[in-house]
């Protein structure tokens, strides 16, 4: 009986230490390292398929964060994307653009035109942290790799 008991008992602290276990499929804590020098703990975050950005007549969110106008639109994907790059190496796929029926082509290219804009500066973050170049002095090879990983950064509206 006390074989039994001893067993059962290594058994139930395997099982226990196998269901703790922070294998490469599940997500950990970043640490980063701050420009003054001291470090700070990002929580863990997946990164979603896609990032979805809608545009309705009483709001605008992005990834489910409200924002009031284009300017805290750009800067918001801008640090959605930047943190999802900078803490998990990854980015989203796609990108996608949801429009209310009665919003106006005008506001539709505005909201397009910023969308742009946050793109080009996170492909400038990826290529000066995989390349140490500018977006604009990649070379033919260099971008399609980035593409082939990041193509988000390509999408065009």
């Amino acid at each position: 009986m006390k074989f039994f008991t001893i067993i059962s008992l290594l058994v139930c602290t395997g099982f226990a230490a196998c269901q703790n276990n922070n294998g490469p499929n599940k997500s950990q804590d970043t640490v980063m390292v701050l420009p003054d020098g001291d470090t700070t703990t990002l929580p863990a975050m997946i990164v979603p398929e896609d990032i979805l950005v809608s545009v309705d007549t009483g709001m605008v969110t992005v990834a489910g964060k409200q924002v009031y106008n284009n300017a805290d639109l750009g800067s918001q994907l801008i640090d959605t994307l930047n943190t999802m790059y900078q803490t998990m190496h990854s980015l989203p796929k796609h990108l996608e653009l949801r429009f209310s029926d009665i919003i106006l082509m005008g506001v539709r290219g505005n909201v397009k035109d910023v969308v742009g804009e946050a793109q080009k500066s996170i492909l400038s973050i990826v290529a000066n942290d995989l390349y140490h170049v500018s977006a604009e002095k990649l070379s033919r090879e260099q971008e399609d790799s980035i593409r082939t990983r990041y193509p988000i950064l390509f999408q065009r509206f």
